[in-house]
């Protein structure tokens, strides 16, 4: 899920449907597209929730679409080519997220 309309190449199609976040709330889902992460790494079929404060990103769609590792540790998320070990991504974690 990505909250930020620039980030959607080309703009994202219309839903109608809502999603439920852990604390109860209801969020409106505005559209589904395609989100360019790093040159590397883009995201298809992400979900385009205006209201939504962060990006949240599913690490098993991550790994199934990309092929590639995930490793998290107390500081960094890494993400690289299965085979190669090339980084694709690398995000530092911020109040308790990467």
């Amino acid at each position: 899920m990505c909250g930020e309309f620039a980030s959607y190449k080309p703009y994202p199609f219309t839903r109608k449907e809502t999603i439920q976040t852990a604390d109860g709330t209801s969020c409106p889902v505005k559209g589904e597209g395609t989100v360019q992460c790093t040159p590397s790494i883009t995201l298809s079929s992400v979900l385009y929730v205006p209201s939504f404060p962060v990006n949240l990103v599913s690490i098993s769609s991550l790994v199934d679409h990309m092929n590639c590792r995930v490793s998290l540790d107390r500081e960094n998320c890494l993400i690289q080519e299965r085979e190669t070990g090339k980084k694709l991504g690398i995000d530092v974690r911020r109040n308790g997220t990467w």
